[in-house]
């Protein structure tokens, strides 16, 4: 497994900007279970709070596109408060499946929903 510094992490999101599916010009067209299932990623593994909080914003309000949140949260969108490992966590996560899925949203939601990523630590490979 090789390793992948979170700045060429974010490069590689980036990248697959075009390549992302199912967009409306600059939003997202997440369906409310498919942010619960990004809610509940990020829950079950310690997600803050205000993280979620601020997700729940991101993608249900503001609706940015995936690509672009992952981004800011690999770019420390997630850095909220001292000890926050957790957070950490969970972009690695968020950012290994993404790009993983190639930017296909639907095989994105699919992977977090069936992947067991206490199992696999596959996500270990992005560095901060």
């Amino acid at each position: 497994m090789q390793e992948l510094k979170g700045r060429e992490a974010w490069n590689q999101v980036m990248q697959l900007r075009t390549k992302e599916t199912r967009t409306k010009g600059i939003a997202n067209t997440l369906g409310d279970d498919e942010i619960t299932t990004i809610l509940a990623t990020m829950e079950f593994f310690g997600a803050s709070n205000y993280f979620l909080k601020q997700t729940i914003f991101d993608l249900k309000r503001a609706r940015y596109r995936l690509f672009d949140w992952i981004a800011m949260c690999l770019n420390g969108r997630w850095h909220y408060e001292k000890n926050d490992d957790y957070n950490k966590v969970v972009v690695k996560v968020i950012a290994h499946s993404f790009l993983k899925a190639g930017g296909n949203i639907d095989k994105f939601i699919e992977d977090l929903r069936i992947t067991d990523y206490q199992i696999d630590l596959s996500y270990e490979r992005i560095k901060f």
